[in-house]
């Protein structure tokens, strides 16, 4: 595989990505992407993936009992789930072994999240968890 460029994935990130502050450790970024930001307010907008993410923001759950969480049936529910993976809005965290099976736990990608509308500019400021940023392959590579 050929080596990417020094600081291109840096130059990519920022053009997603604006930290709040360099000072602060508090991990807030400024997500000016306008096809980012309208995947996340698409799935705000959509009453059961909004539930989905508020069921794994506090801890990390399998999916059956994210489903169990939200009440939702198990084929529009995995649906929604795979969908908000492929999104990047939600990732695996790890696996247990229950019954000798694999089961993967997933977690939401940010901590908090603001949605600004300014003019007509609409912005979105997400707050990671240091795990979700050590966690990161892209937080690692660029390293801010």
């Amino acid at each position: 595989m050929e080596k990417v460029p020094d600081g291109i994935e840096k130059k990519i990130f920022e053009n997603i990505f604006h930290t709040k502050s360099n000072k602060s450790k508090d991990h807030w970024y400024t997500l000016s992407d306008s096809y980012v930001n309208s995947v996340i307010l698409q799935a705000f907008g959509d009453l059961e993936k909004k539930k989905i993410i508020e069921s794994v923001s506090s801890s990390p759950k399998i999916i059956n009992d994210i489903l169990k969480d939200c009440q939702l049936p198990r084929t529009s529910g995995y649906r929604k789930i795979n969908s908000l993976i492929d999104d990047g809005l939600i990732y695996q965290t790890e696996q247990i072994v229950v019954d000798n099976k694999k089961i993967n736990k997933y977690a939401c990608a940010f901590s908090n999240l603001k949605i600004n509308i300014e003019k007509d500019k609409l912005t979105v400021d997400v707050q990671l968890s240091d795990s979700d940023i050590l966690k990161s392959s892209i937080f690692q590579t660029i390293q801010i």
